[in-house]
């Protein structure tokens, strides 16, 4: 399967994107299945059928090294914002699958999420890294409120819509299963809080 000239491959049912040349040492604790520990090697043990071992602490590896990419990036953006609405635009934007570096995010947060149903003990940490997306989502969407906007919409719901929203749209375009494009994604995602919030200016303009 390809995706925007990305390979991937299926390991154990579970789809996981060639990435280990392009990802560099970059994660700095040493694993259980590279001497040098950075997760480039870590990757690469995936691919290795004799190494069944150290799936799962690959993956425990990738999910935690690009949980902090997200987290690190989303700071940024929201040092950036100019109100909680700006910050929501910015929230969409750094969702979308744009780069190479964001489609092996998605690619292995989608291949811990199916391992993890197949797999109970991984849940825990899934639901860890999800439910910390979630309260970012509704604590941004409490923060519009407090700013009067949206005054009488149910946040909870709201938030339920829009992570459910970008799950799917991403592994539609991951997948190629449709003509779902970044674009499209991020155009329907500024409409996700419709009717009671209106997020089609561009990021960065006045919120």
């Amino acid at each position: 399967m390809f995706v925007g000239g990305e390979r991937f491959e299926y390991v154990d049912g579970c789809h996981v994107e060639l990435a280990a040349d392009r990802v560099e040492a970059r994660h700095t604790e040493p694993g259980p299945c590279a001497e040098a520990g950075d997760l480039g090697t870590e990757l690469t043990a995936l691919r290795d059928d004799r190494q069944p071992a150290c799936k799962e602490a690959t993956l425990h590896a990738a999910l935690e090294y690009y949980a902090q990419r997200f987290r690190t990036r989303l700071d940024e953006e929201f040092g950036r914002a100019t109100s909680a609405r700006d910050k929501l635009r910015r929230l969409i934007e750094v969702q979308l699958p744009l780069t190479a570096d964001d489609i092996d995010e998605w690619s292995v947060w989608i291949q811990f999420w199916n391992q993890a149903m197949l797999e109970p003990r991984l849940r825990p940490a899934q639901r860890r890294i999800y439910s910390g997306w979630y309260r970012v989502v509704v604590d941004v969407l409490d923060e519009c409120r407090s700013e009067g906007l949206a005054p009488e919409a149910d946040v909870e719901a709201l938030a339920d819509r829009f992570t459910a929203m970008v799950d799917g749209l991403a592994m539609q375009i991951l997948a190629g299963s449709t003509e779902m494009r970044p674009d499209r994604m991020r155009s329907l995602l500024l409409r996700a809080f419709e009717p009671h919030l209106d997020l089609t200016d561009h990021p960065g303009t006045p919120g």
